[in-house]
């Protein structure tokens, strides 16, 4: 190659073009690992990273790759949610009940009683009264749950 700044730069034809996209497919050209099977052209800074197995990022965290992967709970989700049932009846009553009424108008969703925020959950304090519920947003609502469970939580 010359170095000479002022000559002009080498111009390939259309086959040479052609010749070298085709060596650099077969070299970078990967099938993903995730599971999709789909091939892709793996990147030398994704490679570099740890990522250059996988068609992107989204797909290097799939499943068991995901920080927070819980040993696949999801794909049985019906058998959690039925021993929920079993453990907390008056719990799945009370819900069941709550979003009947909202479903058809009896109880109209509120503001959040902290931060005013319009997207709200109910909150029960007693699963015995299904339509007495404080209206949280989702960050107050889990704050709650914390400090109920915290204060439910037997003394040392």
């Amino acid at each position: 190659m010359c170095l000479n700044p002022l000559s002009p730069p080498r111009q390939h034809t259309t086959l040479q073009l052609r010749e070298i996209h085709s060596r650099h497919e077969q070299t970078n050209t990967k099938v993903c690992q995730c599971g999709c099977n789909e091939s892709f052209m793996a990147r030398a800074s994704d490679v570099a990273r740890g990522f250059g197995l996988y068609k992107n990022r989204s797909h290097a965290t799939r499943g068991a790759n995901n920080p927070g992967w819980a040993g696949g709970i999801g794909k049985d989700y019906y058998r959690y949610k039925k021993n929920s049932i079993a453990r907390f009846p008056s719990r799945h009553q009370c819900r069941r009940l709550f979003a009947y009424a909202m479903r058809v108008g009896v109880i109209k969703r509120g503001c959040c009683e902290f931060c005013g925020s319009t997207k709200t959950d109910g909150h029960h304090e007693n699963y015995n009264e299904p339509y007495n519920v404080r209206w949280l947003c989702r960050r107050h609502h889990r704050m709650a749950d914390k400090w109920r469970s915290e204060r439910e939580a037997p003394l040392p």
